[in-house]
């Protein structure tokens, strides 16, 4: 639900339907977590990130956006490739 608000957000979404009790939703929307949209919005873009510099949370959101975007195939354990 995170990644693909601010993937959403990015193309022109400025409401939604959120869950109140999703604390890292609910920072993401408020502004507070700046690192995690950069990350998503650099998948978006098609750059390269490097996957070791990032924490495990941040490349948990890269993965997840390109599972999203079709760049990677889903699979139940996609977070531990």
């Amino acid at each position: 639900n995170q990644t693909y608000m601010v993937m959403l957000e990015r193309k022109g979404m400025y409401s939604c339907i959120a869950d109140a009790y999703d604390d890292g939703l609910v920072a993401i929307a408020r502004g507070k977590r700046p690192d995690i949209v950069d990350v998503i919005h650099k998948v978006m873009d098609g750059e390269e990130l490097n996957m070791g510099a990032l924490s495990k949370e941040l490349q948990g959101y890269a993965k997840t956006a390109r599972v999203i975007l079709g760049q990677s195939l889903y699979s139940d354990s996609w977070l531990e490739l």
